[in-house]
């Protein structure tokens, strides 16, 4: 029967030549599903809707090699990976046409037994992609993949290290280049593939900054450039870090670029003595610790520099209800971030934010050029009183990314 009455709605169900398409349309009247069957067919018939006999390992092959152009080397690297260990033993003889939903609902539940439920989620929507490219080539008539749940996951915190045991981090008696591993991603909340791609001609110490920026063989995470600020502690060590002729890169063993720091993490928490987290929590570190314009000296006390920036801080909080304004991610929940939902109020509050910290920042330079007791904590901030501010006076778009730190 191509026509039945279904829910609300009417399914479609057409075969032609041993192919068939069905369809769960919503629709009110029988004749409005007869027309729907009519164009189905139709197509069906102009050869729109083609099974090719392929069988799903070498699909996979196809769709990777065809990714190779629009997908980062990283991203290949961990999708080929994912293919060859997860979904070729499940699914890599059998014919991609013949691939049901009850067969990715059962393989689904197993994969949950074995693994967590976020990975167990993040398999099925590598296997939902390729599956969707095989239905856009015209290799399935519909995604087996759509309309498979993922499974719950119950909403975990995100711990971070506190300023006693960055302290420890940063003081630990390592090699230069580890040292230079954890001071980086501290200081500027850089990724593990952003530190180990770092060039020394991404750092410009007379601007203060460092320019992260997709290169031929890496590509960012939302594959934009970025610039971040760097802190006078770091500035400091990028000085005194040894350069090698013929190497480029920051961080690298013997001339050779990294290619992972998990080994590096492993021995820098197992010589500090502290408690292991993964080596992205030094991200969320920097994002809790006053963002990308952390300012601390070297044994965790703050400075005046962090008061100031802390004063900024201050008012957003007063302002927005929320820390820096757009870390409004799940993934820092521990922050206590609170946020507009309705996207016009999320303008006109970061509209009223950029407009606060203008001024704050025009009312800390006058303070400091005009010794202004403003944020002294103690007689020994009049040291410092006289020179030029060294907080950023105006936020401009090419200017301090220490201001609005992005965090994802």
């Amino acid at each position: 029967m191509p026509v039945r009455k279904r829910g609300s709605g009417y399914q479609v169900d057409v075969q032609y030549k041993g192919l068939r398409v069905r369809r769960q349309v919503p629709v009110r009247t029988l004749a409005m599903a007869r027309d729907v069957e009519r164009d189905l067919r139709d197509r069906l018939v102009a050869g729109e809707f083609i099974q090719v006999e392929i069988r799903f390992v070498d699909f996979c092959a196809e769709y990777l090699e065809a990714k190779s152009a629009t997908m980062s080397p990283a991203t290949i690297r961990t999708t080929s990976a994912k293919i060859s260990s997860v979904l070729t033993p499940a699914f890599g003889n059998r014919l991609i046409h013949t691939i049901t939903s009850h067969d990715i609902e059962r393989w689904r539940s197993r994969r949950a037994s074995q693994v967590r439920p976020i990975t167990a989620n993040s398999d099925l929507g590598y296997l939902r992609a390729v599956l969707q490219a095989a239905l856009e080539w015209k290799y399935l008539a519909r995604n087996p993949a759509d309309g498979i749940k993922r499974i719950s996951v119950p909403a975990g915190s995100h711990d971070f290290y506190d300023r006693g045991e960055v302290s420890t981090l940063l003081a630990v008696d390592i090699d230069p280049m580890d040292h230079m591993t954890v001071t980086l991603a501290i200081y500027t909340g850089m990724r593990s593939g952003e530190l180990m791609s770092l060039e020394w001609s991404d750092i410009d110490m007379r601007r203060g900054v460092i320019e992260v920026r997709n290169k031929s063989d890496f590509r960012t995470k939302s594959g934009r450039d970025r610039t971040i600020g760097i802190n006078p502690i770091l500035a400091g060590d990028l000085r005194k870090h040894p350069r090698r002729l013929g190497c480029d890169h920051i961080l690298h063993h013997d001339g050779d670029r990294y290619l992972t720091i998990q080994s590096i993490w492993n021995r820098i928490v197992s010589a500090a003595g502290v408690r292991y987290l993964k080596f992205h929590a030094l991200r969320h570190t920097c994002a809790s610790h006053h963002g990308y314009g952390w300012r601390g000296s070297a044994d965790g006390t703050e400075d005046a520099r962090t008061r100031e920036h802390q004063f900024i801080n201050d008012i957003l909080a007063s302002l927005a209800g929320s820390r820096p304004p757009r870390c409004r991610s799940a993934r820092f929940r521990h922050l206590g971030v609170t946020w507009a939902s309705h996207r016009k109020n999320r303008r006109r509050i970061k509209r009223r934010i950029t407009i606060v910290y203008r001024e704050a920042s025009v009312i800390l330079a006058i303070s400091r050029w005009h010794n202004c007791p403003l944020l002294r904590a103690s007689e020994g901030a009049e040291a410092g009183a006289n020179e030029p501010p060294a907080f950023p006076i105006l936020p401009t778009a090419q200017g301090n990314p220490a201001i609005h730190p992005t965090i994802s």
